[in-house]
């Protein structure tokens, strides 16, 4: 980590059910230790991470920015953020599910500040843009993720899970996925399945040209578009998932009975589902989602509403971090 760039570190002391500001005090004696003195933000119901984020880089200043949270809070950061190459990101994993930091490597508090700590120059990795219709206004949204992008059960999923009274408890054992788990057995149970047309486009390996590709998939239980290979808590949907190679990478399930997408679910956690009739696997720099009915869709597992229509794309190393 450059000390001489200004440091400030957001922090969501409701992380981890609470536990986030035990964590950031140890963090905090960490740096000091190492010289660093930054300069401290705590979110709160009047301060989101979004807000807080907006208000220290509002400058345009180049600086290293250090957050604890997890992909959610994640996420609200990158959206936050005025400009992101004026920035560095440090990641400290608190959160429930952590995909992010699972995808990466940095699976405890303490392998990713020592990450940090010691790293000499930045990495750059590919960040994802949701473009989305507002079904209420009608107008098109903008909005950042840095691991997933999903419209159907997966979002369907985090929203029933991000709502549940058990939330809160679940989390404060560690057992946050089991929230998800339940969510997505009684969706893949009871959930629309609706008719999907992903476009996308393709570039021919022998003429270099582009060609727009379009694929119609009748009962569609999701879609969703992968920065990185996990979500859900765990869920390997998109293996080969790079977020690195300029590419999104796609996966959705249509055309299966509920019965065989129950049995198939458990094999998306070390990516065996892939190969399997009915999963669709594909990979490019852009795509867009359409269904005849709204459905509930998702940024790295945070809710905005419901949408017919969505395009994700990439922005190839626009992400700076430390680790």
């Amino acid at each position: 980590m450059d000390k001489h760039l200004p440091v400030h570190v957001l922090v969501n002391p409701a992380s981890q059910s609470g536990a986030g500001l035990k964590i950031w005090e140890k963090v905090r004696e960490r740096l000091r230790a190492e010289g660093v003195q930054p300069e401290v933000h705590m979110s709160d119901a009047q301060h989101s991470l979004f807000v807080l984020a907006e208000q220290v880089t509002a400058a345009g200043e180049e600086l290293t920015l250090l957050m604890l949270g997890g992909d959610g809070s994640m996420n609200e950061v990158l959206c936050g953020i005025k400009d992101p190459d004026k920035v560095i990101l440090g990641y400290i994993p608190t959160g429930s599910s952590n995909d992010f930091a699972r995808a990466i490597g940095q699976n405890s508090v303490d392998s990713a500040l020592e990450t940090i700590i010691h790293s000499e120059k930045p990495v750059q990795r590919d960040l994802g843009e949701l473009t989305y219709l507002d079904p209420e206004t009608g107008k098109e949204k903008k909005r950042y993720f840095n691991v997933s992008a999903g419209l159907g059960f997966d979002a369907a999923a985090c929203e029933a899970a991000n709502r549940s009274s058990f939330k809160k408890l679940f989390n404060r054992l560690h057992l946050g996925k089991i929230i998800y788990l339940f969510a997505a057995v009684r969706l893949i149970l009871t959930s629309r399945l609706n008719p999907f047309e992903i476009e996308w486009t393709e570039q021919d390996p022998q003429t270099g040209q582009s060609r727009k590709q379009l694929l119609k998939l009748d009962r569609t239980l999701f879609a969703v578009c992968m920065n990185h290979g996990y979500e859900g808590g765990g869920f390997l949907f998109c293996p080969d998932a790079d977020a690195g190679d300029g590419k999104l990478d796609l996966c959705a399930a249509y055309d299966i009975s509920r019965l065989r997408f129950l049995q198939m679910f458990p094999l998306a956690y070390d990516g065996s589902h892939v190969g399997h009739k009915g999963v669709e696997i594909r990979q490019a720099s852009s795509f867009t989602l359409r269904t005849a009915v709204p459905c509930w869709f998702h940024v790295d597992g945070e809710v905005p509403g419901k949408t017919a229509c969505m395009t994700a794309n990439v922005l190839p190393g626009k992400l700076k971090m430390w680790n």
